[in-house]
């Protein structure tokens, strides 16, 4: 479905002046008559005010949908290249002047009214749903690591102009229904994301397993070839498991016949290593 055209206005009056006072509430019962809910932030902070133009067409996308407020594609004349936030009837914060009214408005269109009529959306994932047949409750994430089993009931599908009405609580039938699902779902997965999320997973696992094993091994092979060889240097060695390498003198740098036994040996060391020296080197192989 194609991007939804409209028009944007922005507004500004003082209504300590007779004839913007009189105009700002003219233009609440028109809002009001069009079903525009207004989205205020007059009482603290934020501004949705977009600046002196009385008007500029804008292209609405739809592929998240909200009750009051839209995303739009950029707007060349408003300089937005990356689209705004824009709302049905937006009232700005103006302090510390609360006689200044501003914000922006949207021409309300019958095509944004059925976008929002005929698309359902859930209410724990907002995912949307379109088209003559649909599931009573969302599929999409049952098998959500975070949800409860009492917010089952926010899976309920309803369209994007009720989504702020409350949810009503699972009937029998639909809890009887819905929870086998949910465990298994929980349990299994059921989704395409739910089955990524547990592949993904269980690649982790097997990931993290074996960089143990990796570490777990380097480090015996490290102290028992330094226990074989100059067991005197073993509480100044450590291994590092982040890096892979070991390292010499890191609790106190090693100098005279220390440092020269430990490089007359070191080329059999089975592993990468650093060796910090007095006089400031560090040698690597």
């Amino acid at each position: 479905m194609n991007n939804l055209k409209t028009v944007l206005h922005c507004y500004y009056f003082n209504t300590a002046k007779a004839a913007d006072r009189e105009a700002w509430s003219t233009l609440q019962r028109e809002r009001e008559a069009a079903g525009a809910r207004m989205f205020s932030t007059h009482g603290g902070g934020g501004s949705h005010y977009l600046g002196y133009y009385p008007s500029v067409p804008v292209e609405l996308e739809i592929g998240h949908l909200f009750n009051d407020q839209w995303n739009t594609a950029p707007i060349p004349a408003l300089k937005a290249d990356r689209g705004l936030r824009v709302f049905d009837f937006a009232h700005d914060a103006c302090l510390p002047n609360r006689n200044i009214q501003r914000g922006h408005w949207l021409e309300i269109t019958d095509e944004m009214r059925a976008v929002r009529r005929d698309t359902l959306k859930c209410g724990y994932c907002g995912a949307h749903y379109r088209g003559p047949e649909y599931p009573a409750f969302c599929t999409s994430c049952l098998d959500s690591a975070y949800l409860k089993a009492e917010d089952l009931r926010l899976l309920r599908l309803r369209p994007v102009a009720d989504s702020r009405l409350p949810f009503e609580p699972l009937t029998a039938a639909e809890s009887a229904m819905l929870m086998p699902r949910y465990r298994e779902a929980q349990l299994h997965g059921s989704t395409e994301r739910g089955r990524k999320r547990l592949a993904k997973a269980r690649l982790d696992v097997g990931a993290t397993y074996a960089a143990a094993i990796r570490n777990a091994e380097a480090e015996r092979a490290g102290a028992t070839w330094i226990m074989d060889n100059l067991p005197g240097l073993l509480e100044n060695w450590i291994y590092y498991s982040h890096t892979g390498r070991h390292c010499f003198g890191w609790r106190k740098p090693l100098d005279g016949d220390v440092l020269s036994a430990l490089l007359d040996r070191v080329s059999e060391f089975p592993g990468s290593y650093d060796i910090k020296c007095a006089d400031g080197r560090t040698l690597s192989n």
